[in-house]
């Protein structure tokens, strides 16, 4: 039940290879460290079930990670961002092909992230004892217990996939789960580039011009020193302390004393000198012609504003209508740039169908919302042409 040699993981991942697919899930710690730390790696096909014991010092994990590349084996996941981002770090590359029952049940109308307990209740009429879900993984020797509950997360998700995947077939949205799975699976999200991380960030109030510039080279600084450093990003650089540094400006490291957020003595670190060099050189910089614009610092009118808390009345209805959830189809950062002109995921595909089609109806003045009394739901009816006089 639980290996500890390379011959035994050899011999597991050869059958596993002849099935269609496997589940897999991890146990991790993260508190103290930037990247997390694999305590145990969980792996079920649809005929046995195994915990791999990375922290045992001569297990060559390359038969995992073999079958993790294995095109005809499926690797499913429940919320497998994390798992992914573990296997990625031990191997340079991510698993393939993949599903994610948590993304799936999203697209079947089972709500906002819903839980793996929530869907082993709803398939499967069986109640998860998540007692030592805050058991410390990294202590030697595991007990039964923990083994056990570990494997539950890899032993009901084979009949959870099943399940969904029927219920996918069934509403014929094949297509909108692959989609979502490019995200899951694409490599910037994992080791991502400086644009990447740029567009995702928000300043916790409302930067412009050189302090917002700053404030991104101040990011970036920090990721790259919590990545070299395998710290969490928090504890090197408090988010309000890169706020304050892009607010303040300050010149030298004695004007770092001033700031509300800096500790004592913090102006005498190596790391206050090279906060200090980035602010000068950033303020040297051509910084309207670098500053990145992300989806989340976009500056909206009052109409826009009011048309974007239309769009999320539209799209919770959409929602219900199509049971499909709401986030999947789009985000409140992807309305408003709908109604600043730009590009979109739901002017495409199958959001497009849903969703997209409808948004640019209702605010080219096309269609209008209204409750239907003999229905008794919501329509989408359509708006007469005014004649011209």
């Amino acid at each position: 039940m639980i290996i500890t040699t390379t011959t035994q993981l050899e011999t597991v991942c050869r059958r596993f290879a002849t099935h269609s697919f496997m589940t897999i899930d991890t146990e991790f710690i993260r508190e103290k460290t930037f990247f997390p730390d694999v305590c145990l790696i969980q792996i079920a096909s649809p005929e046995e079930a195994y915990c791999i014991d990375p922290l045992v010092a001569d297990l060559d994990l390359n038969p995992l990670f073999e079958l993790l590349q294995n095109k005809t084996v499926v690797k499913v996941f429940h919320s497998g961002h994390q798992d992914i981002e573990i296997l990625y770090q031990l191997s340079g590359k991510i698993p393939t092909p993949v599903f994610d029952t948590q993304i799936g049940a999203m697209v079947c109308g089972f709500g906002e992230n819903v839980s793996y307990q929530q869907l082993v209740q709803t398939f499967l009429k069986i109640t998860l004892d998540k007692s030592m879900r805050c058991t410390n993984w990294e202590c030697r020797p595991l007990s039964d217990s923990q083994i056990q509950y570990a494997l539950s997360d890899v032993t009901y998700l084979r009949d959870v996939y099943l399940q969904l995947q029927k219920k996918i077939k069934e509403t014929h949205r094949e297509s909108w789960i692959e989609e979502e799975l490019k995200d899951l699976t694409n490599e910037v999200v994992y080791n991502p580039t400086p644009e990447f991380l740029l567009k995702k960030i928000k300043p916790q109030s409302g930067l412009k011009g050189v302090s917002l510039y700053v404030y991104q080279q101040l990011y970036l600084y920090r990721e790259q020193l919590a990545r070299l450093r395998n710290r969490p990003r928090r504890q090197l650089i408090k988010d309000d302390l890169l706020q304050e540094l892009a607010v303040r400006l300050p010149k030298t490291p004695d004007d770092l004393k001033s700031l509300r957020n800096v500790s004592k003595g913090f102006e005498k670190s190596a790391m206050a000198v090279e906060l200090i060099a980035l602010i000068m050189d950033s303020l040297q910089a051509d910084w309207k012609k670098n500053t990145i614009v992300s989806v989340k610092t976009q500056q909206l009118t009052k109409s826009q504003k009011g048309l974007v808390e239309v769009l999320k009345m539209i799209l919770h209805i959409v929602s219900i209508q199509e049971d499909v959830a709401a986030s999947i189809i789009t985000t409140t950062d992807e309305l408003e740039l709908f109604v600043s002109g730009k590009d979109v995921s739901f002017k495409h595909g199958w959001r497009y169908d849903v969703f997209g089609a409808l948004a640019q109806q209702i605010c080219s003045g096309k269609k209008a919302i209204c409750y239907h009394p003999t229905l008794k739901k919501i329509i989408f009816s359509d708006i007469p042409e005014q004649k011209k006089n």
